[in-house]
C-alpha cells in the first residue's frame, strides 16, 4: 500500500500564506486599536484599517464582510401608518 500525500496547487499554497499573513496583520491592528483605547485615543484609520482586513479575511473564510440586514415586510409600514392614523398621529 502506497501512501500518497496531497500536494496543492501552487496557487493554493500562496493565497493561503497571504490569507495567513492577512490574519496576522488582522490581530496586530485589533491589539493596535485596543491600546489607542486603553490610552485614551481614538484613531480612526486604524479602526477602519483593522475593519477592512476583517473583512477581506471573513470573505475568505466563506463569511459575508457586511451582512445584508432583512429586508424589513411591507407590511410593518401599513400597520404603522395605520397605527398614526387611528390614534391621530403625524409625523
Amino acid at each position: 500500500m502506497t501512501i500518497r500525500p496531497t500536494i496543492p496547487n501552487i496557487d493554493d499554497v500562496f493565497v493561503g500564506a497571504a490569507v495567513r499573513h492577512l490574519t496576522q496583520a488582522r490581530n496586530s491592528l485589533q491589539r493596535a486599536v485596543l491600546c489607542f483605547d486603553d490610552a485614551g485615543y481614538e484613531h480612526e484609520p486604524t479602526t477602519r484599517l483593522y475593519s477592512f482586513a476583517a473583512g477581506v479575511v471573513s470573505e475568505f473564510a466563506g463569511r459575508q464582510w457586511r451582512p445584508v440586514p432583512p429586508a424589513v415586510p411591507s407590511y410593518f409600514g401599513e400597520a404603522a401608518a395605520e397605527w398614526r392614523r387611528q390614534a391621530r398621529r403625524s409625523y
